[in-house]
């Protein structure tokens, strides 16, 4: 038994130092630049070693997306955690501003998330689909559990919903039923949360990829549109 427990501490070090050198040379060259024998040459492996650890470049890239992920999700959660449960609009506020912090820290795991080109990318987003659904769960839940209760609705301007966009809603609710239960939401705030994610996100790519080099302040406009879309759901924060 502590052989085995031996070898597989060892076999955990040596998969977490590919990672790392793979993260490393995603981080210099672009990901299009990774291939396992890039890796093996500078940790002095052979090529046919790597295999040992990772099937091939999409499994590696896929444990570099999960992990990625989970980062993400417990940056989400702690920003959730810092705030009392039934203050709803402190809860979303810390943790929307606390996506953009997380993005602005670690760019090069949001792009690999949510910008990098990826060959095979359908056989990665099939992997890493679990842990993809981590942030809109933790964000879902704080946001419908604040509809439940009364203290926010959907985003008026956008409605009445057309059927057809009614139509791909129920399609994105199907999708998603795995990671909550959206079964008494109404479309209307699916829609929502899709459209706060998309001009949020929005902001932060833009940022990330130095398209705001106009805006001397982007994190204020970001925490402006926070806020903004917050109150236009009727969202009442007391401490900003």
């Amino acid at each position: 038994m502590m052989e085995t427990s031996r070898r597989e501490r060892l076999r955990a070090a040596v998969s977490l130092e590919i990672k790392q050198v793979a993260h490393q040379q995603i981080t210099a060259q672009g990901i299009s630049a990774l291939t396992l024998r890039s890796i093996a040459k500078q940790m002095g492996f052979t090529p046919q070693a790597i295999y040992r650890y990772f099937e091939n470049r999409d499994a590696l890239i896929s444990e570099l997306i999960i992990d990625a992920y989970n980062d993400f999700a417990q940056s989400i959660q702690k920003a959730s955690a810092e705030v009392p449960a039934d203050a709803y609009g402190e809860r979303l506020l810390s943790m929307l501003l606390a996506y953009r912090q997380w993005a602005i820290a670690h760019p090069v795991d949001f792009a690999l998330i949510f910008g990098a080109a990826i060959p095979e990318q359908h056989v990665v987003q099939r992997i890493t689909q679990e842990a993809s659904l981590q942030v809109p769960a933790l964000l879902g839940s704080v946001l419908f559990a604040a509809w439940r209760q009364g203290f926010l609705q959907p985003l008026p301007e956008y409605q009445p919903i057309p059927a057809e966009i009614e139509a791909l809603l129920e399609d994105s609710r199907i999708a998603l039923q795995s990671a909550m239960d959206l079964s008494d939401l109404p479309v209307e705030l699916l829609h929502t949360m899709f459209l706060i994610w998309s001009r949020l996100h929005g902001l932060i790519m833009l940022e990330i990829g130095e398209r705001f080099q106009i805006i001397k302040e982007p994190e204020a406009l970001y925490r402006f549109e926070v806020l903004s879309i917050l109150k236009a759901m009727g969202v009442s924060i007391t401490k900003r």
